[in-house]
């Protein structure tokens, strides 16, 4: 057995098959191609395990960008990794992560990802910490009799991209023209947009038997998100929101929220010590990613 760097020409039918294979999904080559292909913050490093030619597992480093500081840190997060079933039990989860992350150390700043319950304690016995303990996730209820205000929903192609969505004083990912396209390109996703040249990227879903709202991001002045969502609710009979408590999300004005659930994020070779600062959106966590 071997490890080699992933030929994305290739190897990407294989790793499909090998993915759906050995889980319960229904993995695309499409959606493995827009992930780490078509990234704008680079191709992902892929390694894969391979015995007399035949592709045995898989590790995907996604390569990711956080804007701090006035800086752009460069980061890594290991993602979509898969052992075939007859060659479980040998280890090659941590061989093949620990030899991938040797192999572009010094492409990146930052190791960061966002394991399950099962897979932390592996994660923390190979040096891991956790990113500031764990992110909340919220329901929160509006009060619907406030002021609104019209908007538009609008394609990716269409959004104006604004400079100051990027922010100074925060640790965030960094926000693009061509990330916020690239990021938000599925059809699941809706974009509204409101004159004061800010957009909220969310979804509609029912949860419990409410329509909920679900706050993927937000760009523009902080100031008027509480009307912007207010509006949104009310255009699409949404009783509630779903959201991730952070930094962004701190001055909406709910009439009261419950916690829903949590997200532990966990990170590697913090070079420039932003473990404490970064704010993470919604849509940063999501599982696609």
């Amino acid at each position: 057995m071997k490890f080699r760097e992933i030929n994305y020409r290739e190897d990407v039918d294989e790793i499909i098959n090998l993915l759906n294979a050995n889980f319960e999904t229904n993995h695309t080559k499409e959606a493995f191609l827009w992930k780490h292909f078509d990234n704008p913050f680079g191709q992902s490093y892929g390694l894969l395990a391979v015995d007399n030619r035949k592709i045995v597992a898989l590790r995907m480093f996604m390569r990711w960008e956080f804007y701090c500081n006035n800086k752009i840190i460069k980061a890594i997060r290991p993602v979509d990794t898969c052992t075939d079933h007859d060659y479980r039990g040998k280890g090659l989860f941590k061989k093949i992560t620990l030899q991938g992350l040797e192999n572009i150390k010094d492409e990146y700043d930052l190791i960061f990802n966002t394991p399950n319950d099962n897979s932390k304690p592996g994660y923390l016995k190979m040096g891991w910490k956790e990113i500031h303990g764990k992110f909340n996730y919220k329901i929160g209820v509006l009060n619907l009799f406030k002021k609104t205000q019209d908007y538009k929903n609008i394609l990716p192609g269409e959004i104006e991209f604004q400079k100051d969505w990027q922010q100074e004083k925060t640790c965030s990912t960094s926000i693009t023209d061509e990330y916020l396209k690239w990021r938000y390109s599925d059809s699941d996703y809706k974009i509204a947009s409101f004159e004061e040249k800010g957009i909220v990227v969310y979804k509609i879903i029912h949860l419990k038997g409410f329509k909920t709202l679900v706050l993927i991001d937000a760009f523009g002045d902080k100031t008027f998100f509480d009307r912007w969502l207010v509006s949104l609710c009310k255009k699409n009979n949404a009783k509630a929101v779903y959201f991730l408590d952070n930094s962004k999300n701190k001055n909406l004005k709910f009439l009261f929220t419950l916690n829903r659930n949590n997200q532990t994020v966990v990170s590697k070779d913090d070079q420039h010590h932003i473990n404490e600062k970064i704010s993470f959106s919604l849509g940063d966590l999501e599982g696609r990613l």
